[in-house]
C-alpha cells in the first residue's frame, strides 16, 4: 500500500476513460463512460447480458477504439509516449475472455469434431502453447538469441502449472482440453506474460468447484504480487470478496441494474403448449433410450473414459457432474456421434448402434445438442434465425429447403427465449444471446433426447432460471429425456431426478439424485 506519510507524488493512473462512447454497426454499446483505474485498485464490473461489459474490457485493452471520448494510459507514458494518445503499451495489458477462448478453440479446432480428431491433426501441446514465442507474441520471422528468453520463464511456468493444477496436462494437445481446462490455461498464459493490468471477463466460467477455488486463490495472490485486476461478471457471489471498487453497467452506461421480469412455469408451459409443432415423426419407444456398456476412450495414451456402464430410460432426466477433464463432454460426444470412437464402443441410442443399425444423420434427427463451443463453427454473418433453422436436421448449416411452418416455429422459439430480432447476425449478438440461440436450435427439432453441456454458462441468474423453466416445461409437455452436464449441481431444472457422477473417467455414482 502507498505510505500516507510519503512525500512522493501519487502514482499515475493505469488507464483513464473520459466521456468514452462506443458504437458497433448501428448499435450504441457504451455511452459516456468516465473511469479512472489507479494502482492498487481491484475493480469488479457488473452488468447483465448486452450491457457492454465485455466491450468495455476490449476498450481498456485497446482492441476497440472509442467512437467518441478519450482513452489514455498515464502510468506508461514515460516508457511508451504513445500511451498519452490512447495507444496501449505493448504487453502491459492482457485480456482473458470467452471471446479469446473462442479464438483459441477455433484456431486449434478448425471443424466441429476437431477436438476429438486432434490426436491425428493438431500438433500444438500445452508445452508449446506456453512457450515465450506464443505467450509473448514474438513474430515468426523475428530472430532472437537464447539470451532473450526470460531467465525465470521455466520456473514461473512450473509454479503456475502447479498453482492451477495443470501440470499433468503439460504434454496434452490444446485441442483436446476441456472447456474448463482451456479457461485455466488462458489464465495461466496471461499471468505468465507478466502484465501490469489483467482484464478478466467471467474468469470462473466453465470451471468445476475445486478449480473455482484454485482460481480465486490465485487471483488473490496475483493481486498481492502487484497485478492490477479488472473483472467483469454476470454475478459476483464468488468474486465480490476480491474487489476494492465496483462499477455497475446498465445498457452500456454506469447505472443501476434493472431486474428482468421472471416468467414463471405457468407461462413457460403456455408458451410451449401453444407453439406450432412440426409434422408428426416416429417417436422412439425403445427402453432404454441410451445404453452404454463398458465404454472406454483413449487418446494419445491418455484414458478419458474407463468402463462406463450407464442407462437412460424413457422419461428419465439426468444430470452429469464431475471435475474439469473428468469425461463429461467426451461422453456426450460419443452419444452425438462426434467422437471417432463412437463407432468402436458398445453404445445404443434408441436401441441402435451407430454404424451398425443406424447412420449418424438418422441419430441426430432425434437428438438435440447444446455445447459451449458449438456456435464457433457457424459463419458470424449468419442470422439468429438461420442458425436455429439448422437444428431441423442437427447440422452446422442448412442443406434442405425450409418451409414457412419451420420458420414460424424457429421464430417462436427465439421469441420464447427473449431473442426479439431474429435477423440479427451472430456477430452482433452478445455471448449470452448466442447461447440462447443454440438452445432454440436444439429444441426446434423436438428431439426425443436433449443433450445439454453447460447450457446456462455465461447467462445471468434470470436467464438461467428461464432456461430451466423451459426445460421443465418441455419435460412436462413433450416426450423428451434430458441429460444435463453441469459444474453447478444446485443450478438445474426441477425435472432432473437422476445423477451420474464422473471422476477421472470412471463412474463414482449413478442413481437417484440426492442432497448429500
Amino acid at each position: 500500500m502507498v505510505d500516507p506519510n510519503s512525500t512522493r507524488p501519487d502514482p499515475l493512473p493505469l488507464v483513464t476513460l473520459e466521456s468514452v462512447s462506443l458504437t458497433v454497426g448501428n448499435r450504441s454499446c457504451l455511452s459516456d463512460i468516465d473511469w479512472t483505474i489507479n494502482p492498487e485498485e481491484l475493480w469488479l464490473v457488473r452488468g447483465g447480458p448486452g450491457s457492454g461489459k465485455s466491450l468495455l474490457l476490449e476498450v481498456l485493452l485497446g482492441r476497440q477504439t472509442p467512437t467518441r471520448g478519450r482513452r489514455r494510459y498515464p502510468a506508461f507514458v514515460a516508457e511508451y509516449p504513445d500511451a498519452a494518445i490512447g495507444i496501449p503499451p505493448k504487453g502491459a495489458v492482457r485480456l482473458v475472455s470467452t471471446g479469446r477462448q473462442q479464438e483459441v478453440a477455433r484456431e486449434h479446432s478448425s471443424f466441429q469434431q476437431a477436438r476429438w480428431h486432434a490426436a491425428w491433426s493438431e500438433p500444438v501441446t500445452v508445452r508449446e502453447f506456453l512457450s515465450p514465442r506464443r505467450v509473448l507474441g514474438w513474430l515468426p520471422f523475428e530472430v532472437r538469441s537464447k539470451e532473450q528468453r526470460p531467465k525465470d520463464w521455466d520456473a514461473r511456468r512450473s509454479a503456475l502449472l502447479e498453482e492451477l493444477a495443470l501440470e499433468n496436462l503439460f504434454d496434452r494437445r490444446v485441442a483436446q482440453l476441456s472447456n474448463g481446462e482451456l479457461r485455466k490455461l488462458l489464465l495461466l498464459a496471461a499471468r505468465l506474460a507478466a502484465p501490469r493490468l489483467l482484464l478478466l471477463d467471467d474468469p470462473l466460467a466453465g470451471l468445476d468447484e475445486a478449480s473455482r477455488t484454485r482460481v480465486l486463490r490465485a487471483l488473490r495472490r496475483w493481486a498481492a504480487d502487484g497485478v492490477e485486476l479488472v473483472i467483469a461478471t454476470e454475478r459476483d457471489s464468488e468474486l465480490a470478496e476480491l474487489a476494492t471498487h465496483r462499477m455497475i453497467l446498465g445498457a452500456g452506461s454506469r447505472s443501476s441494474l434493472s431486474t428482468p421480469t421472471r416468467v414463471g412455469m405457468a407461462s413457460a408451459l403456455e408458451s410451449i403448449a401453444s407453439m406450432p409443432k412440426q409434422a408428426a415423426a416416429e417417436a422412439p419407444r425403445t427402453a432404454p433410450l441410451i445404453r452404454c456398456e463398458n465404454v472406454r476412450v483413449q487418446m494419445d495414451g491418455t484414458t478419458l473414459l474407463a468402463g462406463i456402464d450407464w442407462q437412460v430410460n424413457l422419461g428419465e432426466h439426468w444430470m452429469i457432474t464431475g471435475p474439469n477433464g473428468s469425461g463429461k463432454t467426451t461422453l456426450l460426444s460419443l452419444l452425438t456421434g462426434d467422437h471417432p470412437q463412437s463407432y468402436s464402443n458398445r453404445i445404443w441410442v434408441f436401441g441402435k448402434r451407430l454404424g451398425v443399425d443406424t447412420t449418424l444423420w438418422e441419430r441426430r434427427r432425434k437428438v438435440g445438442h447444446v455445447a459451449p463451443e458449438l456456435y464457433l463453427h457457424y459463419p458470424p454473418g449468419w442470422s439468429a434465425l438461420e442458425t436455429v433453422l439448422s437444428g431441423i436436421h442437427s447440422t452446422v448449416g442448412v442443406y434442405h429447403e425450409i418451409g414457412p411452418a419451420d420458420r414460424a416455429r424457429a421464430q417462436a422459439w427465439l421469441a420464447t427465449l427473449g431473442i426479439t430480432s431474429a435477423e440479427r447476425p451472430l456477430a452482433a449478438l452478445c455471448e449470452a444471446e448466442r447461447r440462447l440461440v443454440m438452445v432454440a436450435r436444439a429444441l426446434l427439432a423436438e428431439p426425443s433426447i436433449l443433450l445439454l453441456d453447460e447450457p446456462t454458462q455465461g447467462l445471468d441468474p434470470q436467464q438461467s432460471a428461464r432456461i430451466h423453466e423451459l426445460l421443465d416445461a418441455c419435460a412436462a409437455q413433450r416426450q423428451v429425456s434430458i441429460v444435463l452436464a453441469t459444474h453447478h449441481r444446485d443450478e438445474r431444472p426441477a425435472c432432473i431426478t437422476r445423477w451420474l457422477a464422473l471422476d477421472g473417467g470412471v463412474v463414482s455414482y449413478s442413481g437417484p439424485l440426492h442432497d448429500s
